[in-house]
This record gives C-alpha cells, sequence and structure tokens, in this order.
C-alpha cells in the first residue's frame, strides 16, 4: 500500500496559454466526465456491503468517506457542466466525453473490483493526485480574463481534493496498523500500479501531451 507520496504542490502561475472556446469546452466536457464519473464510484463504494473479519472497521469508515466524497464530487460535475458553452449548433452533452487515453478504463477497473480497501487507495494515491495535477496544470496557464470562471472553479476544487487525498491516506494507514501492517509490506490485495501507471504517465497526468504542474 502506497502512502508516502506528497500531494503535489500549485504549479506557479505563468503566463497563459490562448485556448480557443472549443479547446476550452473540450476540456471542461472531460472534467464533468471526470468529476461525473468519480460521483458515481464513490456512491457505488458508499453503499457496498461491509466485510467481516478484520477489515470491517476500515471499510465502514471508507464508505462513509466515500459517500462525502460521492456528493461533492456531484456537485463539481454539476459546475463544469455550467460551464459549458451554450449557443447554436453547439451540444454541450456531447462534449462530456472522458479524456484521450486509458482513463475511462482504469476507473472501470476500479469499479469492479470488490476488495474496498485496495480500490480506495488506488483512487487516493493514483487517480486523485493525477486531478490535482491536471487542475493546478490548467489553473497555471488560464487566462484570469477569457476563463475566469473556470478559474474560480479551478481554485474552489483543489483545497477540496488535496483534503480527500490527506484523509484517505490517514484513513488507510490508520487501517494498516490496526492490521499490524506497521511496515507497509501487507498488500491489500489488490494492486493496479502495473495498470494505473500506464494510465498516468511518468508525469502522472490524466491529459496525455499536457505539460505537467
Amino acid at each position: 500500500m502506497r502512502l508516502k507520496r506528497p500531494v503535489a504542490e500549485a504549479a506557479p502561475r505563468t503566463a497563459f496559454g490562448f485556448r480557443t472556446i472549443g479547446e476550452l469546452a473540450e476540456r471542461c466536457g472531460h472534467y464533468c466526465w471526470i468529476e461525473n464519473r468519480l460521483f458515481a464510484l464513490t456512491g457505488l463504494w458508499a453503499s457496498t456491503p461491509g466485510a467481516p473479519g478484520a477489515r470491517a472497521a476500515i471499510e465502514a469508515e471508507i464508505r462513509v468517506v466515500a459517500s462525502e466524497m460521492s456528493s461533492w464530487h456531484g456537485f463539481v460535475a454539476g459546475q463544469w457542466r455550467e460551464r459549458l458553452p451554450v449557443r447554436a449548433g453547439v451540444d454541450a452533452d456531447a462534449l462530456v466525453v472522458p479524456p484521450p487515453g486509458p482513463l475511462g478504463p482504469a476507473l472501470d477497473l476500479l469499479e469492479a473490483e470488490t476488495d474496498l480497501t485496495g480500490a480506495f487507495c488506488e483512487l487516493v494515491e493514483e487517480i486523485l493526485p493525477a486531478l490535482l495535477a491536471a487542475y493546478d496544470e490548467h489553473l497555471a496557464h488560464a487566462s484570469p480574463v477569457s476563463e475566469a470562471p473556470v478559474c474560480a472553479l479551478l481554485g474552489l476544487v483543489r483545497p477540496r481534493i488535496e483534503l480527500e487525498i490527506e484523509r484517505g491516506r490517514v484513513l488507510l494507514l490508520r487501517g494498516r496498523r490496526a492490521g499490524g501492517d506497521e511496515g507497509g509490506a501487507t498488500r491489500t490485495g489488490f494492486d493496479t500500479s502495473g495498470r494505473l501507471q500506464p494510465v498516468l504517465g511518468a508525469e502522472r497526468t490524466i491529459f496525455p501531451g499536457a505539460r505537467a504542474s
């Protein structure tokens, strides 16, 4: 179980890169899709029946945290939906699609996993940090004028993702210690590192080709 990776620091503001309206709409549509997917995934975990035995307590806590996360990500998905363009000839719903690359299948993998603790660990250690990095990259290069509504939302969601990562790590560490795994050698039973790392790449970004934060 990987619990030591630090949360990424916000990228410093630099000269913004110009995005056309279409490019910005496409990116916001990807964000909406990701947040919707996290809403559904964590909502599923929140309603997962508890596991018997030593993991019962930690999984009960994970379900509570997952329920709170689901509500938040559902709210954020709605906010991204409101930032999609509303004009003639543009189907906003058609923009809500997964970003390029295998992130969609990776989230499907997490959804299908029966080991709640292991799946939650991968969300906390892989998916959420990658989403945070994507938001940081966007915020660091966004125009404060033409992208003001987008920047406002990015500034709102970033601290919350940091909190989710840190809270998740504390929860997993507590569960690991309760199970007698002080050294962190015991596996959760769900090791996706070999499959999720290719999704995120060496720079751990969910948008292939985007500059790392």
